[in-house]
Protein backbone atom coordinates (compact mmCIF):
# COMPACT_ATOMS: atom_id res chain seq x y z
CA UNK A 1 0.00 0.00 0.00
CA UNK A 2 1.15 3.43 -0.96
CA UNK A 3 0.65 6.22 2.00
CA UNK A 4 0.61 10.04 1.16
CA UNK A 5 0.93 12.46 3.49
CA UNK A 6 -0.66 15.85 2.82
CA UNK A 7 2.22 17.60 4.79
CA UNK A 8 1.43 21.13 5.11
CA UNK A 9 -1.99 19.89 6.67
CA UNK A 10 -0.10 18.07 9.14
CA UNK A 11 2.30 20.42 9.80
CA UNK A 12 -0.78 23.20 10.65
CA UNK A 13 -2.72 20.63 12.60
CA UNK A 14 0.33 20.24 14.56
CA UNK A 15 0.81 24.27 15.02
CA UNK A 16 -2.31 25.15 15.83
CA UNK A 17 -2.96 22.84 18.49
CA UNK A 18 0.33 23.96 19.49
CA UNK A 19 -0.37 27.90 18.91
CA UNK A 20 -4.24 27.71 20.47
CA UNK A 21 -2.54 25.79 23.89
CA UNK A 22 0.64 28.41 24.16
CA UNK A 23 -1.96 31.31 23.29
CA UNK A 24 -4.53 30.19 26.18
CA UNK A 25 -1.51 29.74 28.82
CA UNK A 26 0.70 32.81 27.83
CA UNK A 27 -0.99 35.40 25.52
CA UNK A 28 1.21 34.83 22.32
CA UNK A 29 3.34 31.82 20.76
CA UNK A 30 7.42 32.92 20.28
CA UNK A 31 9.92 31.18 18.69
CA UNK A 32 10.89 29.76 22.11
CA UNK A 33 7.48 27.76 21.58
CA UNK A 34 8.54 26.07 18.80
CA UNK A 35 9.80 22.68 20.68
CA UNK A 36 5.97 21.86 21.59
CA UNK A 37 5.10 22.13 18.05
CA UNK A 38 7.88 19.41 17.14
CA UNK A 39 6.57 17.53 20.00
CA UNK A 40 2.87 17.06 18.51
CA UNK A 41 4.19 17.15 15.35
CA UNK A 42 7.02 13.84 15.68
CA UNK A 43 4.12 12.28 17.48
CA UNK A 44 2.19 12.15 14.25
CA UNK A 45 4.77 11.28 12.41
CA UNK A 46 6.14 8.56 14.34
CA UNK A 47 2.77 6.88 14.50
CA UNK A 48 2.64 6.99 10.70
CA UNK A 49 5.82 5.30 10.42
CA UNK A 50 4.97 2.63 12.85
CA UNK A 51 2.22 1.70 11.18
CA UNK A 52 3.02 2.36 7.70
CA UNK A 53 6.60 2.12 7.32
CA UNK A 54 7.32 3.78 3.81
CA UNK A 55 5.96 7.39 3.50
CA UNK A 56 5.56 9.49 0.83
CA UNK A 57 4.92 12.89 1.60
CA UNK A 58 3.30 15.57 -0.68
CA UNK A 59 4.64 19.68 0.01
CA UNK A 60 3.70 22.70 -2.39
CA UNK A 61 5.76 23.26 -5.07
CA UNK A 62 7.00 27.16 -6.52
CA UNK A 63 4.11 28.54 -8.08
CA UNK A 64 1.21 26.52 -6.67
CA UNK A 65 -1.04 29.05 -7.17
CA UNK A 66 -0.55 30.60 -10.18
CA UNK A 67 -2.69 28.87 -11.90
CA UNK A 68 -5.54 28.10 -10.97
CA UNK A 69 -5.48 32.20 -9.80
CA UNK A 70 -5.04 33.18 -13.25
CA UNK A 71 -8.77 31.31 -13.99
CA UNK A 72 -10.14 32.78 -10.57
CA UNK A 73 -7.98 35.46 -9.16
CA UNK A 74 -9.21 34.98 -5.48
CA UNK A 75 -8.64 31.88 -4.93
CA UNK A 76 -6.97 31.86 -1.33
CA UNK A 77 -6.43 35.50 -1.06
CA UNK A 78 -8.03 34.92 2.10
CA UNK A 79 -4.66 33.31 3.28
CA UNK A 80 -2.27 36.46 2.59
CA UNK A 81 -3.54 38.15 6.01
CA UNK A 82 -2.64 35.29 8.00
CA UNK A 83 0.68 34.58 6.26
CA UNK A 84 1.70 37.70 7.51
CA UNK A 85 1.02 37.33 11.14
CA UNK A 86 4.12 36.66 13.42
CA UNK A 87 3.43 32.87 14.83
CA UNK A 88 2.70 32.08 10.95
CA UNK A 89 6.06 33.47 10.31
CA UNK A 90 7.80 31.58 13.55
CA UNK A 91 6.58 28.52 11.48
CA UNK A 92 7.63 29.35 7.78
CA UNK A 93 11.31 29.76 9.15
CA UNK A 94 10.73 25.78 10.20
CA UNK A 95 9.50 24.85 6.54
CA UNK A 96 12.66 23.99 4.90
CA UNK A 97 14.09 22.12 8.62
CA UNK A 98 10.50 20.21 8.46
CA UNK A 99 11.96 18.92 4.85
CA UNK A 100 15.23 17.63 6.13
CA UNK A 101 13.62 16.20 9.33
CA UNK A 102 11.36 13.95 7.06
CA UNK A 103 13.95 12.84 4.79
CA UNK A 104 15.68 11.25 8.29
CA UNK A 105 12.87 9.05 7.90
CA UNK A 106 11.96 5.95 5.02
CA UNK A 107 10.51 8.42 2.84
CA UNK A 108 10.02 10.13 -0.45
CA UNK A 109 9.41 14.09 0.29
CA UNK A 110 7.69 15.28 -2.82
CA UNK A 111 7.06 19.11 -4.67
CA UNK A 112 6.04 19.81 -8.40
CA UNK A 113 7.11 23.01 -9.15
CA UNK A 114 3.61 25.15 -10.20
CA UNK A 115 1.64 22.32 -8.82
CA UNK A 116 -0.03 22.48 -4.80
CA UNK A 117 0.19 19.39 -2.83
CA UNK A 118 -3.43 18.03 -4.02
CA UNK A 119 -2.17 17.86 -7.08
CA UNK A 120 0.85 15.60 -6.68
CA UNK A 121 -1.50 14.00 -3.93
CA UNK A 122 -3.90 13.26 -7.03
CA UNK A 123 -1.59 12.21 -9.79
CA UNK A 124 0.24 9.58 -7.47
CA UNK A 125 -2.83 8.27 -5.67
CA UNK A 126 -4.67 7.52 -9.18
CA UNK A 127 -1.39 6.45 -10.60
CA UNK A 128 -0.86 3.58 -8.22
CA UNK A 129 -4.53 2.73 -7.95
CA UNK A 130 -4.69 2.52 -11.58
CA UNK A 131 -2.09 -0.07 -11.05
CA UNK A 132 -4.18 -1.77 -8.60
CA UNK A 133 -2.61 -0.82 -5.60
CA UNK A 134 -3.97 0.19 -2.44
CA UNK A 135 -3.74 3.84 -1.31
CA UNK A 136 -3.96 5.47 1.38
CA UNK A 137 -3.87 9.45 1.56
CA UNK A 138 -3.34 11.17 4.82
CA UNK A 139 -5.07 14.50 5.65
CA UNK A 140 -7.88 16.81 6.90
CA UNK A 141 -8.60 18.32 3.77
CA UNK A 142 -11.88 17.82 2.73
CA UNK A 143 -10.73 19.06 -0.74
CA UNK A 144 -9.00 15.58 -1.14
CA UNK A 145 -12.06 13.29 -0.12
CA UNK A 146 -13.17 13.78 -4.01
CA UNK A 147 -10.41 11.36 -4.86
CA UNK A 148 -12.57 8.37 -3.37
CA UNK A 149 -14.20 8.85 -6.52
CA UNK A 150 -11.92 8.40 -8.67
CA UNK A 151 -11.12 5.42 -7.96
CA UNK A 152 -12.21 2.58 -4.88
CA UNK A 153 -8.38 1.87 -4.35
CA UNK A 154 -7.81 5.09 -2.94
CA UNK A 155 -9.13 5.60 1.40
CA UNK A 156 -8.75 9.15 2.71
CA UNK A 157 -7.55 9.43 6.56
CA UNK A 158 -8.59 12.05 8.50
CA UNK A 159 -5.51 12.31 11.42
CA UNK A 160 -8.06 14.80 13.43
CA UNK A 161 -10.81 12.50 13.84
CA UNK A 162 -8.62 9.57 13.50
CA UNK A 163 -11.20 7.99 10.85
CA UNK A 164 -11.32 6.75 7.67
CA UNK A 165 -13.26 10.12 5.54
CA UNK A 166 -16.55 9.05 3.54
CA UNK A 167 -17.01 9.56 0.36
CA UNK A 168 -19.33 12.67 -1.18
CA UNK A 169 -20.52 11.97 -4.51
CA UNK A 170 -21.59 15.76 -4.84
CA UNK A 171 -18.11 17.48 -3.41
CA UNK A 172 -16.84 19.25 -6.78
CA UNK A 173 -20.29 20.56 -7.39
CA UNK A 174 -20.77 22.02 -4.15
CA UNK A 175 -17.13 23.55 -3.57
CA UNK A 176 -17.80 25.52 -7.22
CA UNK A 177 -22.02 25.85 -6.98
CA UNK A 178 -21.89 27.05 -2.79
CA UNK A 179 -18.67 27.88 -2.11
CA UNK A 180 -15.50 27.04 0.17
CA UNK A 181 -14.79 29.80 2.44
CA UNK A 182 -10.95 28.36 3.93
CA UNK A 183 -9.69 28.45 -0.30
CA UNK A 184 -11.44 31.86 -0.72
CA UNK A 185 -14.15 30.56 -3.16
CA UNK A 186 -17.40 32.65 -3.15
CA UNK A 187 -19.47 30.19 -5.52
CA UNK A 188 -22.10 30.93 -6.85
CA UNK A 189 -24.16 34.45 -6.22
CA UNK A 190 -27.22 33.71 -4.24
CA UNK A 191 -26.70 29.70 -4.25
CA UNK A 192 -26.54 28.61 -0.92
CA UNK A 193 -26.46 25.09 0.97
CA UNK A 194 -30.50 24.73 1.01
CA UNK A 195 -30.78 25.68 -2.57
CA UNK A 196 -27.77 22.76 -3.60
CA UNK A 197 -29.65 20.84 -2.11
CA UNK A 198 -32.63 21.04 -4.18
CA UNK A 199 -30.67 21.53 -7.00
CA UNK A 200 -29.02 17.52 -6.56
CA UNK A 201 -32.30 15.94 -6.15
CA UNK A 202 -34.21 17.49 -8.66
CA UNK A 203 -32.28 17.98 -12.40
CA UNK A 204 -34.84 20.93 -13.60
CA UNK A 205 -34.22 22.59 -10.64
CA UNK A 206 -30.54 22.64 -11.40
CA UNK A 207 -30.78 23.35 -15.05
CA UNK A 208 -32.94 26.07 -13.69
CA UNK A 209 -30.95 27.99 -11.17
CA UNK A 210 -27.66 26.89 -13.10
CA UNK A 211 -29.40 29.40 -16.17
CA UNK A 212 -26.73 32.14 -17.65
CA UNK A 213 -23.99 31.03 -14.85
CA UNK A 214 -22.45 28.01 -16.59
CA UNK A 215 -19.51 29.56 -18.01
CA UNK A 216 -18.68 30.92 -14.05
CA UNK A 217 -19.51 27.19 -13.43
CA UNK A 218 -17.27 25.93 -15.75
CA UNK A 219 -14.26 28.29 -14.31
CA UNK A 220 -14.96 26.97 -11.09
CA UNK A 221 -15.50 23.35 -11.58
CA UNK A 222 -11.56 24.15 -13.00
CA UNK A 223 -9.87 25.06 -10.08
CA UNK A 224 -11.99 22.41 -7.87
CA UNK A 225 -12.01 19.49 -9.93
CA UNK A 226 -8.38 17.94 -9.42
CA UNK A 227 -8.94 16.11 -12.63
CA UNK A 228 -8.88 19.22 -14.62
CA UNK A 229 -5.18 20.70 -13.35
CA UNK A 230 -2.59 20.46 -16.78
CA UNK A 231 -1.64 16.87 -17.27
CA UNK A 232 1.70 17.39 -17.59
CA UNK A 233 2.36 18.45 -13.98
CA UNK A 234 0.73 15.10 -12.95
CA UNK A 235 2.98 13.88 -15.18
CA UNK A 236 6.11 15.15 -13.35
CA UNK A 237 4.68 14.18 -10.03
CA UNK A 238 5.10 10.35 -11.27
CA UNK A 239 8.49 10.91 -12.45
CA UNK A 240 9.64 12.22 -9.24
CA UNK A 241 8.38 9.71 -7.78
CA UNK A 242 10.21 7.04 -9.94
CA UNK A 243 13.44 9.05 -9.76
CA UNK A 244 13.68 9.33 -6.13
CA UNK A 245 15.35 6.58 -3.94
CA UNK A 246 14.01 5.79 -0.59
CA UNK A 247 15.39 7.72 2.03
CA UNK A 248 17.20 6.03 4.73
CA UNK A 249 16.08 5.95 7.99
CA UNK A 250 18.17 7.75 10.60
CA UNK A 251 17.25 7.73 14.07
CA UNK A 252 20.21 8.96 15.24
CA UNK A 253 19.85 12.28 13.37
CA UNK A 254 16.15 12.39 14.64
CA UNK A 255 17.90 12.41 17.94
CA UNK A 256 20.44 15.35 17.42
CA UNK A 257 17.32 17.46 16.13
CA UNK A 258 15.12 16.30 19.48
CA UNK A 259 18.36 17.28 21.55
CA UNK A 260 18.67 20.97 19.42
CA UNK A 261 14.82 21.30 20.02
CA UNK A 262 14.88 20.87 23.60
CA UNK A 263 12.83 17.41 23.72
CA UNK A 264 15.28 15.27 25.63
CA UNK A 265 12.16 14.21 27.82
CA UNK A 266 11.31 12.62 24.93
CA UNK A 267 14.11 10.87 24.02
CA UNK A 268 13.29 7.42 25.80
CA UNK A 269 10.08 7.15 24.09
CA UNK A 270 11.71 7.99 20.72
CA UNK A 271 14.17 4.88 20.81
CA UNK A 272 11.35 3.27 21.97
CA UNK A 273 9.94 4.25 18.34
CA UNK A 274 12.48 2.82 16.50
CA UNK A 275 12.25 -0.59 16.13
CA UNK A 276 8.66 -0.60 15.46
CA UNK A 277 9.53 1.60 12.57
CA UNK A 278 12.16 -0.55 11.43
CA UNK A 279 9.49 -3.23 11.54
CA UNK A 280 7.46 -1.96 10.00
CA UNK A 281 9.75 -1.01 6.83
CA UNK A 282 11.22 -4.24 7.14
CA UNK A 283 8.76 -6.65 8.65
CA UNK A 284 9.08 -8.43 11.57
CA UNK A 285 12.99 -8.66 11.59
CA UNK A 286 13.86 -6.21 13.88
CA UNK A 287 11.06 -6.94 16.60
CA UNK A 288 12.36 -11.04 17.01
CA UNK A 289 15.71 -10.00 16.79
CA UNK A 290 15.33 -7.63 19.88
CA UNK A 291 13.13 -10.30 21.70
CA UNK A 292 15.39 -13.01 21.04
CA UNK A 293 18.41 -11.76 22.17
CA UNK A 294 16.75 -10.15 25.00
CA UNK A 295 18.34 -6.54 25.10
CA UNK A 296 17.18 -3.59 26.64
CA UNK A 297 16.19 0.02 25.46
CA UNK A 298 19.68 1.72 26.43
CA UNK A 299 21.41 -1.68 24.24
CA UNK A 300 18.63 -1.13 21.08
CA UNK A 301 19.30 2.45 21.23
CA UNK A 302 23.34 1.87 20.74
CA UNK A 303 22.71 -1.16 18.57
CA UNK A 304 20.69 0.79 16.18
CA UNK A 305 23.18 4.07 16.27
CA UNK A 306 25.64 1.33 15.44
CA UNK A 307 23.55 0.45 12.14
CA UNK A 308 22.82 -3.22 13.77
CA UNK A 309 19.41 -3.18 12.58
Amino acid sequence: MKVLVDTMNLVFISFNVAKTKVIKEKGEFLKEDLGFFYHLFFNKVNELFREYGNVVFCTEGRGSLEWRRSIYPHYKRNRDKSKKEESYLILKNEFSKIEDILKLYPSKVISVEGAEADDTIYALSTHFADLGEDVLVVSSDGDLTQLTLFNDKIRVYNPVKREISSPNPNIIKYKAIVGDRADGIAGLHRLGEKTFEKMMLDESVFIEKISGKEEELESLLKIVDLRKYPPEFHRKAIDEFNALEWNEFDPSAVEEFMVEKGLTQNLSFWWSNVAEIYDAVNGETSRESSENINIGLDELMNFIREGVF
